[in-house]
């Protein structure tokens, strides 16, 4: 670490994975980029985390752990991490993930020759089974702010914080919204709002970033009531941001229907859609399903709403596509 401040600051934030958060340690202790602080938040977490976090900070002086009174959720701990930021960058790892060797010297690279404000890379998907599995981030390139935007809405563009290095003061010189115990899609949350304060983005296809495939993790697990009005709670969030700036009219319209369509083939019922939003029959309608997909996209989400089997046919293809694409 450099003697006034470290060129970046890495953000863990920490709850519940004791099983995991060696490997993410020591692959971010091991990179050939030194000149970084690692900031680790512990979330008020009921396992033995700590323990294990102390013991590598008796050898290691750029840790410093962070520790709430509260569990108040990812996006808070995230928000703690990086006030307390003391890097000219931040990078955001989960504790149940790894940085790939060699990650931190790429992602400076990449943003100091680039005079990007985020630069946002790939990473190697690790599912449960095993295996290596290279997933791209999106087009490679430079990329104005309103078009990144605009290319989540579209799904082109993923939104996860992690794999990506951020200009410190693009966190900590604005106020965001932040949300207590949300744990769905808080990634997507931060990064719209991010996006509205930045000039320059890139996007790498050099993967940075080992996701490794949790079970046990809030994205892996099923769709009980409480994890789909967390989730209908940031798309209707996300949705609303945008209505409110007046834009990407056609672009959110996409967004909320096929994430709605998505939900019934998956099997969950529109009634329960209803209970997990106050804004689905607002947003899902033949209305706004015409003027976005035309007929046959009223015809595909009537028959979403009211035949099972039609869902489950749905459902099945969508599996055997991801089968035939490797990504299952």
């Amino acid at each position: 670490m450099s003697a006034q401040t470290p060129e970046i600051s890495v953000l863990v934030p920490v709850y519940n994975v004791e099983k995991y958060v060696a490997r993410c340690l020591e692959s971010i202790l091991r990179q050939s980029f030194s000149d970084f602080e690692l900031i680790i938040v512990d979330d008020c977490t009921p396992d033995n985390s700590v323990a294990i976090i102390r013991r590598y900070m008796e050898t290691d002086s750029r840790i410093r752990l962070i520790s709430k009174p509260e569990n108040k959720g990812l996006m808070l701990a995230r928000k703690t991490g990086y006030m307390a930021a003391q890097g000219r960058y931040v990078v955001f790892c989960d504790s149940d993930d790894a940085l790939c060797d060699g990650a931190l010297q790429l992602l400076h690279d990449k943003i100091t020759s680039t005079e990007a404000d985020i630069v946002l890379a790939s990473c190697y998907y690790m599912p449960d089974g095993g295996g290596l599995r290279y997933f791209r981030r999106g087009k490679e390139g430079e990329i104005q702010p309103a078009d990144a935007q605009r290319q989540i809405l579209t799904q082109r563009l993923k939104t996860y914080l992690w794999g990506g290095i951020y200009k410190r003061e693009l966190l900590t010189n604005y106020t965001y919204e932040s949300f207590k115990n949300v744990t769905i899609c808080e990634d997507r949350l931060l990064m719209v709002q991010l996006l509205e304060n930045c000039k320059r983005i890139y996007v790498s296809g050099e993967p940075v970033c080992q996701y490794y495939q949790n079970m046990a993790s809030s994205t892996r697990t099923a769709y009980n009531d409480i994890k789909l009005r967390q989730t209908m709670f940031a798309y209707d969030w996300c949705y609303s941001f945008f209505e409110q700036k007046d834009k990407f009219l056609q672009e959110r319209r996409y967004f909320y229907i096929r994430q709605i369509n998505y939900f019934l083939e998956s099997g969950i019922t529109l009634q329960r859609l209803r209970n997990a939003s106050q804004w689905i029959d607002r947003r899902y309608n033949s209305r706004e399903a015409s003027a976005e997909f035309g007929i046959r996209g009223v015809l595909h989400s009537f028959m979403l709403s009211h035949c099972r089997l039609y869902c489950r046919c749905c459902h099945a293809g969508r599996m055997l596509i991801r089968i035939i694409q490797g990504k299952n």
